[in-house]
């Protein structure tokens, strides 16, 4: 099982994969059968090319990741970071979304689910 900071590191590498809006960088960090839920209670994205779609829809918005306060790791499999997300679909305002992200590994250090806890409450008009 990766440690502790191995799981908040591979978190920090993909906010800054994200940002860079490198795709194939980010889905390098998955399992081929990830799961992605975001938010959590919008259904699941499951597989590779689920994955694959989600990411490419989250770059082409925009989103730009912020850690915002101190990753969580665990004795076990998963970590979570809360993160400020700016999102700026075509044609609509910038939001800031507040999210709580959390991430669970597999024995090789990739992610194997990803969940984003964020409601309507949480998004704002970007400043």
């Amino acid at each position: 099982m990766p440690s502790s900071e191995e799981m908040k590191a591979a978190m920090r590498s993909y906010v800054e994969r994200l940002n860079a809006a490198d795709l194939e960088g980010v889905l390098a960090l998955f399992t081929d059968d990830a799961t992605v839920e975001d938010p959590v209670g919008a259904g699941v994205h499951s597989g590779a090319e689920a994955v694959r779609a989600f990411y490419a829809m989250a770059i082409a918005s925009g989103a730009r990741l912020s850690i915002v306060g101190p990753q969580r790791g665990s004795t076990s499999d998963a970590a979570a970071m809360a993160l400020d997300v700016l999102v700026a679909p075509p044609g609509a305002p910038t939001m800031k979304v507040g999210v709580i992200e959390t991430m669970r590994f597999n024995e090789a250090g990739k992610i194997v689910e990803m969940r984003a806890y964020w409601g309507p409450e949480d998004m704002a008009p970007a400043d």
